[in-house]
Order: C-alpha cells, then structure tokens, then sequence
C-alpha cells in the first residue's frame, strides 16, 4: 500500500480506505479506530456506512456499541443507522448474549412493532409469519393480549397454514383454553396425525379437559424462536 519501513498503521488504513471505500469490514476497522482515538463522531460515520453491507459487520458494531454506551438501541435510533426487521433480531441475539435485559427489551419493542406494520401492509407475500414472529417478541415481552392478537391475526391471514394453526393451539393451551387448541390440534391431526408435536399438544388438551393438572410453564410450547 504505502512504501517504506516507516509506514504507520494510520497510513496504511487511509490508504485502504482509498481503495476499498465501500468495503464493510475496512469501514467497521475505520470507525473503530476513530473512537480509539477519541473521534467518536467519526467513528460513528464510518460504523454507519458500514451497518447494512454485510450481517457479520452488523453484529460486530451492535456488539461494539452494546458495550460502549448504556442505551444501544437509543443510539442506533438517534443516530441514523436506521436498523430494518433483521438488524433489530440480531440487535434482540446481541443484548441477549451480554445480559442487557432493558436494551433487549427495547429491541424487542421495535421489533415487534416493524413487524406488526409490515404485516398490516397491503402486499405482504409472508404476512401470516410476520404476524408470528411478532407474536414470538410479544411473547418474550410478556405482552399476552398482544400475542392473542398477533396469532389472530396470522390465524386469519393463512387459516390453512399448519405451523399457523400448530402455534396457535399451543398458545390457546398455555392460557387454558383447551377446547379452543382443540379445534385447531384436530385440524393438525387430520393433515399430519403422527406429527410429534401435535400428539404432545393433543395428550395437554386430553388431560386438561379430563382435570389432569399441567406441570407445564406458560409459553412453554410456544417456541421461543424466529418464524
């Protein structure tokens, strides 16, 4: 890049960045030189033109940003790096994996929130997942009225989707609504009868409306995952 024994790093970062401009893992190296160096509003700069090239750099500046400043979330917010529906799940994994329990629950607000939006859109291909997924971040809120929503809604936009009809038993189940997971597990059987989640959701509901108590915990079937 640059000739000569007595070439700094610096030198040779600002040669790189003149020949890879849009490269994302030299602009995450950029930024994170600038706020070693105290410059943490270039460094900002630079992290924000690297946010959407690529998701392993995402992560290394969600996870860089987690630790640098209390409020993440807020500062990806009022600073313009503008996080779409997977940036906030990977914002989710993040505050999840340094125990940042407030920071995790605002992404997951946000995240919840886009979701809902996309979903209530007029063209939406995977309306009946994102109501889902929604639903997921909902539920990992603890906001039960907004989960029965969301599977609602996504029971209405797909009434003949399986995973549709599967999740939304299985919620039904953990608010002691067995006659109403009944339906839907009837439904599932006659489409897929040896499927092994139905069955275990079928032996729930059985035993629930023959008085057998559940040792289940609340949510417990309804997969903490991403549809």
């Amino acid at each position: 890049l640059l000739d000569g024994p007595q070439t700094s790093a610096d030198d040779l970062l600002a040669q790189t960045l003149k020949l890879r401009p849009f490269n994302g893992q030299v602009l995450f190296v950029a930024g994170r030189d600038a706020i070693l160096h105290g410059d943490a509003e270039t460094g900002i700069e630079y992290w924000k033109k690297a946010f959407h090239r690529n998701e392993y750099i995402q992560r290394q500046i969600m996870h860089h940003l987690a630790q640098l400043t209390p409020s993440v979330t807020d500062l990806l917010l009022e600073q313009g790096f503008e996080p779409d529906i997977a940036a906030l799940e990977r914002l989710v994994e993040v505050t999840e994996s340094l125990q940042q329990p407030v920071e995790r629950g605002k992404a997951l607000n946000l995240l919840a929130g886009k979701l809902v939006e996309r979903a209530s859109g007029e063209i939406n291909r995977e309306r009946a997942a994102d109501w889902l997924r929604a639903g997921w971040a909902y539920r990992e809120l603890g906001e039960v009225a907004e989960v029965t929503t969301c599977l609602d809604k996504a029971l209405e936009s797909a009434p003949s989707n399986f995973v549709v009809r599967l999740e939304f038993a299985s919620w039904k189940l953990d608010q002691n609504l067995s006659s109403d997971a009944r339906e839907h597990l009837e439904w599932c059987q006659r489409h897929a009868p040896e499927h092994p989640k139905v069955r275990h959701l079928m032996d729930r509901a059985m035993s629930r409306h023959a008085g057998v108590p559940s040792l289940r915990p609340a949510g417990a079937d309804f997969q903490n995952r991403r549809f």
